[in-house]
């Protein structure tokens, strides 16, 4: 400042000199020897200083470590002489902190050109005082425990406990709540305010299978190593009951375990329906559950109660996912945990929770007699016996017809599954039980994996039936995130209008002819037009039979399973539907009419 009024005062000089020049030039020489000590003050910017005011606090661990199972002893005297005494020091400290404070603010006011670089210092102390505030408050309720236990030991897990309800939600893990046992947690879970809290600590969690994967497992769930079969602890279950509705969509949680969550909120809510249905019919006027105020809600329950009772195969269902709200929904047909070959199928447009999860579940259940039958005749990584599970994945519902070309939807249900699947691979990875994971798609789904593999999907193959174009942006499979190794086909039947169409208002690459042989003797040649963007092309219109395998039925409709007699996709004994089994079972000597395209881009 004191740089620019001296320039200024200088330039103001310097105009009345050039006015007394213009004047009398002669008189301007007179004063020529004042000119030489009227030096102009230097008028080069100076770059502001950078100010780095940098502070943090320690995380200060508040729990009694180790494996929560000793003892620990403490005089409350002393705990509250210690209290006091900290309390009475982070006064001063708050004294002066609001002078620290004062002083920052005053700089920043007069000094708004100053560049600064990191400014911690002011958030750093007011989180010290609030740190050294909650450490008097927790010696306190410790001092108060050790009274209220009448000796001079306390169990570890008390005073975890005692952490937990009393830290800040961001201070507190999921692994932290394993320190509570079953016991302890039963009993917090009886006060309200407790239970309150530790529903809100598991709600603050955000996605990240990996950590609670290995949370959860630490809470005392077993497996069988024969079946691979999760058995749900103690502790698991006083948590499912208390917050099903949390822990049958916690991505990182075992299966096992969120099918009884979501089994439990689907059931509770149906009994709230009866309960509802029953005074009502008797003349009373009860209040109606919250939730069937929400348009179609009591409609996807009664679909998903009846998908979970449909199909022939006999094997296990899994409710896997439920979200009414949003809505969504996946059933897994086998044990998802257990499984060593898992197939997620995606479904087109016009798919709803509501009107669908029954037919999405028997054509779930349909590859899942395919894929058992095949490895039964076969050596397959599924093991002996095949373990096996194939998901009805409406988890993010697609559009309706209208909406085929609606990017945004499968970009959106493109990143539920990705996530699903990353959170697939992490409950598989925390039991011990690698697998192979794989898609199978239908029509509009087939947009979906196409966004998902994009951003990342941990499957061994895709299977993209029906396909109605790809993506923008995509320009084959090269663009695709998937393991290493990882295959992607294409099936469509050679009259499949539907996929046609859909292909026609959609970004699409030419692929040049494939180079077959007719006969197996050295017959002559002929070429067979394929489209695709660098998938390997499987059949669909059906095979006869051969010495090792029975003949396989055509795809007739543009759906997973029959209409009109008419066979979909899924079909069982079609060629489309024993294909997609033997590419989720990693046979792939056995796949019919297959062959790789040379791409050509438009």
């Amino acid at each position: 400042m004191d740089r620019q009024e001296e320039l200024a005062a200088w330039q103001r000089r310097e105009e009345a000199r050039e006015q007394q020049r213009r004047a009398d030039p002669f008189g301007v020489l007179l004063e020529f020897d004042g000119l030489l000590f009227d030096v102009k003050p230097s008028d080069i910017a100076i770059a502001a200083p950078t100010i780095s005011a940098p502070f943090s606090v320690r995380d200060r661990p508040r729990f009694a470590g180790g494996s929560g199972g000793g003892t620990t002893s403490a005089e409350p005297g002393r705990l509250r002489a210690f209290a006091g005494q900290s309390r009475a020091a982070n006064n001063i400290l708050n004294a002066e902190f609001g002078k620290v404070r004062a002083a920052w603010n005053a700089f920043i006011d007069s000094c708004s050109w100053v560049s600064i670089d990191q400014a911690t210092g002011v958030s750093g102390f007011e989180r010290l005082i609030a740190e050294n505030a909650s450490d008097a408050d927790w010696v306190e309720k410790i001092a108060a425990a050790f009274e209220a236990a009448g000796s001079g030991y306390l169990a570890d897990t008390a005073l975890n406990g005692l952490f937990l309800h009393y830290a800040e939600p961001g201070q507190i893990r999921l692994s932290d709540i394993a320190t509570l046992s079953s016991a302890e947690l039963r009993a917090w879970l009886a006060v309200p305010a407790k239970r309150d809290r530790l529903g809100g600590l598991l709600r603050a969690q955000g996605y990240d299978p990996a950590l609670t994967a290995v949370w959860w497992s630490g809470l005392g769930q077993s497996v069988d190593p024969g079946t691979g079969k999760v058995i749900v602890g103690e502790t698991q279950r006083l948590l499912i009951e208390a917050f099903p509705g949390i822990i049958g969509n916690l991505q990182g949680v075992a299966y096992t375990a969120r099918d009884l969550a979501n089994r439990l909120v689907l059931t509770r809510q149906l009994e709230e329906f009866d309960v509802f249905v029953r005074q009502s019919a008797m003349g009373a006027q009860p209040a109606p559950p919250a939730w069937l105020k929400s348009p179609g809600h009591l409609e996807r329950l009664k679909s998903i109660r009846n998908a979970l009772t449909s199909g022939p195969s006999g094997a296990v269902k899994q409710l896997i996912s439920l979200n009414l709200d949003q809505p969504g929904a996946a059933i897994s047909v086998g044990d998802l945990d257990a499984a060593k070959v898992t197939t997620y199928q995606v479904p087109g447009v016009d798919t709803t929770v509501s009107k669908s999860m029954f037919d999405l579940t028997i054509a779930a259940d349909v590859q899942y007699r395919e894929q058992n039958g095949g490895a039964l005749l076969n050596l397959t990584r599924a093991g002996t016996p095949p373990r096996l599970a194939v998901v009805a994945w409406v988890a993010f519902e697609p559009p309706p017809a209208a909406g085929v070309y609606d990017d945004g939807n499968a970009r959106t249900g493109g990143d539920v599954l990705s996530k699903d699947i990353t959170a697939l691979a992490a409950v598989q990875d925390s039991l011990g039980n690698p697998a192979s994971n794989n898609v199978s798609a239908l029509s509009y789904g087939t947009l979906t994996a196409q966004a998902a593999a994009v951003e990342g999907l941990a499957v061994d193959s895709i299977n993209l039936n029906a396909d109605v174009g790809v993506l923008p942006g995509i320009s084959g499979v090269q663009d695709f995130h998937l393991n290493p190794g990882a295959e992607v086909y294409q099936t469509k039947f050679t009259v499949d209008q539907v996929s046609e169409l859909g292909n026609l208002g959609r970004h699409h690459i030419q692929v040049a002819h494939v180079q077959t042989n007719q006969s197996p003797l050295g017959g002559p040649s002929f070429t067979v037009p394929v489209p695709g963007f660098g998938a390997t092309q499987l059949g669909a219109d059906g095979t006869a039979a051969t010495e090792t395998e029975m003949a396989r039925l055509p795809t007739e409709n543009h759906g997973w399973l029959e209409s009109d007699g008419k066979r979909g996709y899924a079909s069982l004994n079609t060629e489309s539907s024993v294909n997609q089994a033997y590419a989720s079972l990693g046979l792939t000597a056995k796949l019919t009419n297959s062959g790789k395209p040379v791409v050509h881009h438009e």
